[in-house]
């Protein structure tokens, strides 16, 4: 039983201790890259949420997607400040000398932030012309959020057809899932 009001969190924050050393423990055990995807929003009560997902493959060769850490942003939500906090995580789970591929949705400050990380790993690309190669090769872009896009822009370009149909046509159900998916966390 908790003795205190502090007990139940020194306990959440001892087990997140004894998993993160065994994260990083296999992290450490995996010869292959390790490839983060990381995204920013705001959370109902105001709160600006930075995710940050490794991607890798384990000993057992198995594709494996682990959160790292889900930091709030506090001040400025800068590429720099995002780059920051990202690569601090990058740091803390010991993987900066591994690092494959950079994945996040297409807003520009994602190009800026994926730059800034590289800078941080790799130091040398800061004054090197292959940066802006090196970055546009190592930025992989989310695929939902493409898709989101496309269908956004199918809906907006139709001709509006399908709200003649109502819900029950192909395009209005279309739209609805789409609603849904944007409205939900």
């Amino acid at each position: 039983m908790p003795t205190t009001g502090k007990t139940i969190r020194n306990w959440v924050d001892e087990r997140y201790r004894q998993e993160k050393e065994v994260l990083k423990a296999k992290l450490a055990s995996s010869k292959f890259a390790k490839h983060v995807s990381f995204d920013t929003w705001t959370s109902p009560n105001s709160y600006t949420l930075l995710a940050v997902v490794v991607h890798f493959i384990d000993t057992q060769f198995s594709l494996q997607a682990k959160l790292l850490s889900m930091v709030q942003l506090w001040g400025s939500h800068s590429s720099d400040a995002q780059a920051t906090e990202i690569f601090n995580v990058i740091y803390d789970f010991e993987i900066e000398q591994n690092i494959g591929y950079f994945q996040c949705d297409n807003t520009s400050s994602n190009d800026t932030c994926a730059t800034a990380l590289l800078t941080y790993i790799e130091p040398g690309l800061a004054t090197a012309p292959r940066n802006l190669v090196e970055k546009k090769h190592r930025r992989i872009r989310y695929v939902g959020h493409i898709v989101n896009l496309a269908v956004k822009a199918f809906l907006e370009a139709s001709n509006r057809k399908w709200r003649d149909e109502g819900t029950r046509g192909p395009v209005g159900k279309l739209h609805h899932v789409v609603h849904y998916i944007r409205r939900s966390p």
